[in-house]
């Protein structure tokens, strides 16, 4: 749910998840500041952190140090994430290993996966975008209904991955997908209307 101020809540439980961008159209960290204290708190998929003056992000649980905040781009790196490691070393690697959204042991919607593909896209890894696009469609097959258009809109997103890493048969077997899906929603539609 997008309150009016921007911020994006988890409509179950109505726990921040972040700021909606809508140049970048992403999710980013909210940005706040905790009363009584001097520090500022970011809220990023759920999860809360204290910001030290030095851009270091604290845990306010464990007090350890469990990422950086950029504040030239608004976007945080977590420890475990490439790029980024507690010691203030690189990591590298495509996919992070840790994600308080995704690894706190709560199933994770698609939705949520396809966001993070989203980003992923747009930090040039695709072939890591490709995998979350892959396990919202697996997340997809596991819901209760079927939402042909969703599922749509996350093909055609694998697609953009397929281009930039020049897979063009799975390219193909996406695109037949949503052709085969458009196809299913078409004569659903003409059928309802007769």
């Amino acid at each position: 749910r997008l309150a009016p101020n921007g911020v994006v809540f988890d409509p179950p439980n109505q726990i921040p998840i972040g700021m909606w961008n809508e140049e970048t159209r992403s999710i980013d960290p909210a940005v706040s500041s905790v009363p009584g204290s001097g520090y500022a708190s970011i809220s990023y998929f759920g999860r809360n952190y204290l910001l030290m003056p030095d851009h270091n992000l604290v845990d306010p649980e464990t007090e350890a140090v469990v990422g950086i905040f950029d504040p030239n781009s608004g976007s945080i790196q977590l420890a475990g994430q490439g790029g980024w490691n507690s010691s203030g070393g690189t990591t590298g690697g495509d996919i992070p290993l840790y994600d308080p959204a995704f690894d706190d042991g709560e199933p994770t919607h698609p939705s949520e996966f396809l966001e993070r593909g989203h980003q992923t896209f747009k930090k040039g890894r695709y072939k890591a975008a490709a995998g979350l696009y892959t396990e919202a469609l697996k997340g997809c097959a596991q819901q209760r209904s079927v939402d042909l258009e969703f599922e749509s809109e996350i093909l055609r997103a694998r697609c953009r991955c397929w281009v930039q890493l020049e897979s063009f048969a799975e390219l193909l077997d996406d695109v037949e997908r949503i052709l085969a899906s458009s196809s299913a929603a078409d004569a659903a539609g003409a059928a309802s209307e007769g």
